[in-house]
């Protein structure tokens, strides 16, 4: 009789979806594959092996990775375009047996301005380089970079006199 791979244990003890779950949230929220791996009580070569031969792992992997890179992309957005926070404050008019406590609720809507640093980092990495904030920089070491190369071909031209 062969012996059986943890994602073969995993279905008969009914634990699969739980695992898949805990291997979602660990792709989530980060955690390398060593800790995961040493939670799960297996070695990182036999996690590589499963997720070959069972496409799913890898898969709840990968979808995990993508929302975390979209929620992070939506959160970087929502700090470089500026966003509007409702704050709840909860009062409670106690009368002192006089009439029931009466409860007021106050809500606030604050304005969180755009971050400059976020809305760089967009535009650079979504119009180029022009928006970085040392462009003016970035130009010159390139400048630099390429009077060197020209001061090195100088020898080419010395043999053709």
């Amino acid at each position: 009789m062969a012996r059986k791979d943890a994602y073969q244990v995993w279905v008969e003890t009914g634990k699969l979806d739980e695992v898949l779950e805990f291997i979602k949230e660990c792709a989530r929220k980060l955690v390398t594959q060593k800790e995961m791996c040493k939670y799960l009580g297996i070695s990182q070569d036999s996690f590589s092996r499963l997720k070959r031969k069972y496409p799913i792992i890898a898969e709840t992997q990968l979808e995990a990775k993508t929302n975390l890179k979209i929620d992070l992309a939506g959160a970087l957005y929502k700090k470089a375009i500026g966003f509007e926070v409702t704050e709840e404050t909860h009062h409670i008019d106690d009368a002192h047996g006089s009439r029931p406590p009466r409860r007021k609720i106050v809500r606030n809507i604050k304005y969180i301005p755009p971050e400059t640093r976020a809305i760089i980092y967009l535009l650079t990495q979504n119009f180029g380089i022009e928006y970085a904030e040392k462009f003016a920089e970035i130009q010159m070491t390139q400048k630099r970079a390429k009077d060197e190369k020209e001061v090195w071909s100088k020898d080419d031209t010395d043999n053709n006199d």
